[in-house]
């Protein structure tokens, strides 16, 4: 069983406390690098010379040069770490690249315009070049994200390695910091489209801040996908295994990762309880389906049960609960570009929205988000 896309007001108000609020370096901690491997923790992007892309009250873009610490907010974040509840896209390039312009750089643009209700963040990695060119290009496209300027035959960027890829190369970091895919946006396009969508059907999981042990690698691809306890099993053996054989950077990852699934199943215990508190039915309904997916037969499956069993005590909030489940359930068809671009799943999607928007006679937040994004294709789709 996969997991949904959360809705519009619902997804973002459910985000546990911990995706917000992490350990803390020193001012002077060395950043951790490694390299990126699929299945892993992504390492951070370590650039220093950034073009700040803003947008200006009349709609303008302004750009400067700067390699000062920038604030660590929204989407102008540049470490992974200040994104952790998001889902990014790291993606390197060259302005003078006439498919990268033309075909990838549009499509990152379209990504983070359809999807601003499901915090999905973007930062890209040029070629070097000059400020003025770079500026004119980024304003040109629309791009109103993170840019780096680096010279890709010497930068120290573990996402930048010509060794390795291509110079157009896009990576997927999914909410809590695992790299759920890389390819070229260019050649495998579908591909990169579906890693986009799928990750950003995932609730957040606590973030692992080390690249672990190659053996956790299967039990990590559990964590990510939403699946704690079978990552927690997976986990508990890699640790027996490695004390078998005095493999101690084995069992302390294997440690770390039952730690972080246990986090993450308390977390979401603790985010359940306080929406079914707070007659939340749209946040409930979401965490619900994670938690299904994401618990098993035992301690954790007996609270989510008592949960439940408190819910169908309450009439209107159970009604208000099979709405929410029933959007939900929809949202499972939404096109990952919808609603910037037109196309004929976009046009469908648009519709089925607007048949879900009149047959509720009542006002809730699914029928307003419903509305609002059906609205927004009709009037701003390209």
């Amino acid at each position: 069983m996969r997991l949904i896309a959360l809705s519009f007001l619902g997804f973002l108000a459910c985000f546990p406390a911990w995706a917000q609020d992490g350990p803390k370096l020193l001012p002077d901690a060395p950043p951790l690098i490694w390299k990126p491997v699929v299945g892993q923790p992504a390492p951070d992007i370590n650039c220093k010379k950034w073009i700040d892309i803003t947008v200006e009250s009349k709609g303008t873009i302004s750009a400067s040069v700067s390699s000062q610490k920038p604030p660590a907010v929204s989407l102008k974040a540049r470490k992974l770490f200040d994104l952790k509840d998001h889902v990014v896209i790291v993606h390197t390039f060259a302005f003078d690249d006439a498919v990268a312009k033309d075909k990838v750089l549009p499509l990152v643009r379209d990504l983070l315009l359809a999807n601003s209700d499901r915090k999905l963040a973007a930062v890209g990695i040029a070629n070097k070049t000059e400020l003025e060119t770079a500026r004119n290009e980024a304003k040109e496209i629309g791009l109103d994200y993170p840019i780096a300027l680096e010279d890709m035959s010497r930068s120290d960027s573990p996402y930048v390695d010509l060794k390795a890829h291509a110079a157009c190369w896009a990576f997927v970091v999914g909410r809590g910091g695992g790299l759920l895919w890389q390819g070229n946006p260019a050649v495998d396009d579908k591909k990169f489209l579906a890693a986009v969508k799928d990750a950003l059907d995932l609730y957040p999981v606590t973030r692992v801040e080390r690249k672990m042990n190659d053996r956790l690698v299967k039990a990590l691809a559990e964590y990510y996908a939403g699946r704690l306890a079978k990552a927690g099993s997976l986990a508990e053996d890699e640790m027996k295994a490695g004390q078998k054989v005095l493999d101690m950077q084995r069992v302390d990852d294997a440690k770390m990762l039952d730690n972080a699934v246990r986090e993450t199943q308390n977390a979401w215990l603790g985010k359940l309880t306080e929406a079914s508190t707070q007659k939340d039915a749209a946040g409930y309904a979401a965490l619900e389906r994670a938690a299904k997916v994401g618990f098993a037969k035992g301690d954790a499956q007996k609270d989510l049960d008592r949960l439940q069993n408190e819910a169908h005590k309450d009439g209107f909030f159970e009604s208000r609960l099979l709405e929410s489940r029933k959007y939900l359930n929809m949202l499972d068809e939404r096109p990952v570009l919808f609603p910037a671009r037109k196309e004929t799943a976009s046009e469908a999607f648009a519709t089925k929205l607007e048949a879900f928007a009149r047959a509720s006679s009542n006002a809730t937040d699914e029928t307003r988000t419903a509305k609002s994004l059906a609205d927004r294709y009709r009037q701003t789709a390209r």
